[in-house]
């Protein structure tokens, strides 16, 4: 199970969505798999420092998207098929490509020289 802590957390968006996104990473590294339960939303806030109302706004968010199955007994358990799986994954990777593409326009860097220089710091490590 992974460590939530409050340094994990930023000033540039809202909380309750970095822990969804924490969560949808954390999933797509396999360092979380369906059936895993989360804290708490009392513990989770108490790990952060925050009010455990805006856990329950990111728990709520992710169960409304599928993600998160909370029981009779109150427990959040992952619950993502290899179909979510991979549309989780191309929602970061999309969010990750549009910071990067901001920052190449603010640099004045073209296409062509993005994809230069991706290709020359990519690694193929499979």
């Amino acid at each position: 199970m992974p460590t939530y802590t409050r340094e994990m957390l930023n000033d540039r968006e809202p909380v309750y969505l970095q822990i969804i996104k924490r969560i949808k990473s954390d999933i797509v590294a396999k360092r979380l798999k369906s059936g895993d339960s989360l804290p708490s939303r009392r513990e989770l806030a108490v790990a952060l420092e925050i009010n455990p109302n805006t856990v329950q706004k990111a728990y709520k968010l992710l169960e409304d998207e599928g993600i998160l199955v909370t029981g009779n007994n109150a427990k959040s358990i992952i619950s993502v098929d290899e179909v979510r799986l991979g549309e989780i994954k191309r929602e970061l990777a999309r969010e990750s490509l549009e910071l990067f593409y901001t920052s190449m326009r603010e640099m004045n860097i073209t296409k062509k020289e993005a994809v230069s220089l991706l290709d020359s710091v990519w690694r193929d490590d499979e």
